[in-house]
């Protein structure tokens, strides 16, 4: 019984956890994350047809870095969120898995 609570207890903490997590990614400016890719890449330039340059997908409302969420398998209601970069001449996009992106941005792994 013991180990069922602190499971459930810890799966608490995580969804609170995951919580702040995406109200902080849902709020990163869009020319924060353009830095940061530009220190990854400089330039940005495109791995796939090495013509364009990686552009930040914004969001709906704009002045935020777009965020997309794909499904868990088996899991109802749980998703893994994603920041999205897209090439300005073919399309190639890349996804940045959003919590870890937005820890190294602000230096909180």
């Amino acid at each position: 019984m013991n180990e069922e609570m602190g499971s459930a207890t810890a799966t608490a903490e995580a969804a609170g956890d995951a919580e702040v997590s995406k109200n902080k990614a849902l709020k990163v400016p869009l020319d924060a994350f353009e830095s940061y890719l530009e220190r990854m890449r400089p330039g940005r330039a495109c791995v796939f047809c090495a013509e364009g340059k990686y552009q930040v997908a914004p969001s709906p409302a704009g002045g935020t870095a777009g965020v997309v969420a794909t499904p868990v398998p088996n899991v109802a209601r749980i998703g893994v969120w994603f920041f999205v970069a897209t090439c300005d001449f073919c399309g190639d996009t890349k996804l940045f898995h959003a919590g870890r992106t937005y820890a190294a941005m602000t230096g909180e792994q």
